[in-house]
C-alpha cells in the first residue's frame, strides 16, 4: 500500500485488510490486556516495539496524501471479524483515499464478515474464491 503512493506508475491498487496505523492497533491490545491502564502504557510499548525497527516507516497516513494528482483506483477489502487489523483500520484508510480525489478513486469495497478455520485475516481469498478473482 505504502508503495502505491510513492511509486506513481502504479496504475491501481487492491487493498484486503490493510493497516492504517500500528500504534492505534497496538492501543487496541495493551487495552484488551489491561484496560485503560494500556493508555498509560502506550508511550512505553511503542518504544520498546520500535527499538529494532521504526514501525511507522513510510505509513499509509503520511505517504498516501503526497501521491500523484491521477485519481488512482483502489478497492477495498475488510473483514468485520478481522482481529488482526479492526474496522477502525479500514474506515481510516477509506476516508484518506476520499480525502484526495485528485489523487484516488475509491471504486468499490467489498466489507464483510467471516472466518476460515478460525482466521480471520485476508481470508476472503480463501472463503470466497470466486467472489475475490472478479
Amino acid at each position: 500500500l505504502n508503495a502505491f503512493g510513492i511509486e506513481g506508475a502504479v496504475p491501481g491498487v487492491w487493498v484486503d485488510g490493510a493497516v492504517f496505523s500500528v500504534r492505534q492497533i497496538l492501543l487496541n491490545e495493551l487495552r484488551k490486556q489491561v484496560s485503560s491502564l494500556g493508555d498509560l502504557s502506550l508511550d512505553f510499548a511503542w518504544r520498546k516495539a520500535n527499538k529494532n525497527i521504526e514501525l511507522h516507516f513510510q505509513n499509509p497516513g503520511e505517504v498516501l496524501p503526497k501521491g500523484p494528482d491521477l485519481a488512482r483506483k483502489v478497492y477495498l477489502l475488510q473483514n468485520t471479524d478481522d482481529t488482526t487489523v479492526p474496522l477502525d483500520q479500514y474506515e481510516q484508510l477509506k476516508g484518506l483515499f476520499e480525502a484526495h480525489p485528485k489523487k484516488y478513486t475509491l471504486s468499490g469495497s467489498w466489507v464483510a464478515g467471516g472466518n476460515c478455520n478460525g482466521d480471520t485475516h485476508r481470508i476472503f481469498a480463501l472463503k470466497y474464491p470466486a467472489e475475490y478473482r472478479e
